[in-house]
């Protein structure tokens, strides 16, 4: 019978991929406390356009493409004055998240809703778990009204950051 050639396959587990945390992706440069968007697409190119020297998005022009043809489907505007623009695609290695605040508000919706917050959110097709674990960690957050005025009144990427903090 013998062993097999690889023990590892056998005799330990599949490697658990470690949940990814909304701070460990939304660092400083990939947030805009200004966005002087008029409009939805406006709002998400600038958002997006955040990512543009993160190493893991591998086709910026694609990747802004397939969040805007998401939000053709539905609008990713969820109540509260939050939209969380995504896209599952082949145009990002790795998870990779950016954010914008409007404090005028973005028309989303053809004009029904104003939103205050764009979190753009890119996933390759094979991270559907991370992802869905990071968005339930990221709305945990950003649905408690105490968080958005913190959100909304921040002064700083810092103070933004720790708003978002105080949200569990």
């Amino acid at each position: 019978m013998g062993f097999p050639s690889s023990p590892r396959s056998v005799y330990d587990p599949a490697p658990i991929s470690m949940a990814l945390s909304v701070f460990d992706l939304l660092t400083a440069d990939r947030i805009n406390l200004f966005l002087a968007s008029q409009s939805q697409d406006e709002a998400i190119s600038a958002t997006t356009a955040l990512l543009a020297p993160c190493p893991h998005v591998l086709d910026l022009p694609g990747f802004e493409r397939d969040i805007l043809a998401r939000e053709q489907v539905t609008s990713t505007a969820v109540g509260n004055g939050v939209a969380f623009p995504h896209a599952r695609t082949d145009c990002v290695g790795q998870i990779v998240m950016s954010a914008g605040r409007s404090r005028e508000g973005i028309a989303f919706k053809n004009g029904e809703e104003r939103v205050h917050f764009v979190f753009i959110i890119g996933t390759p097709k094979n991270m559907v778990r991370e992802y869905l674990s990071l968005v339930g960690d990221l709305v945990r957050r950003v649905k408690q009204v105490t968080v958005r005025e913190e959100l909304i009144r921040a002064e700083t990427v810092a103070e933004f950051l720790a708003g978002l903090r105080g949200g569990r």
